[in-house]
């Protein structure tokens, strides 16, 4: 990592990846890569449709409630569909 000037600021610094880090965050990447290649090498088709249909929902949902004021009301001009 190495520090380089701030372009918009005098006062700060901005901090860079060498070419090492680089390549140590590549190698990290792979390694986790391979990691949930084997973790899910055993599940069907099927299975793999229907988790990644949940992680889309769980991201959206993510999303949806950082757009959200913390005390639980829903942003103004958005209304909170209630369930039957």
């Amino acid at each position: 990592m190495t520090r380089v000037p701030d372009p918009d600021g005098r006062r700060a610094q901005r901090v860079q990846l060498t070419e090492a880090g680089l390549d140590a965050v590549d190698r990290i990447r792979e390694v986790r890569r391979r990691g949930m290649e084997m973790a899910l090498s055993a599940w069907s088709p099927g299975e793999l449709r229907q988790l990644a249909l949940f992680l889309r929902r769980l991201l959206d949902d993510f999303v949806a409630h950082t757009e959200s004021p913390l005390d639980g009301r829903p942003p103004a001009g958005r209304s909170r569909e209630r369930k039957k």
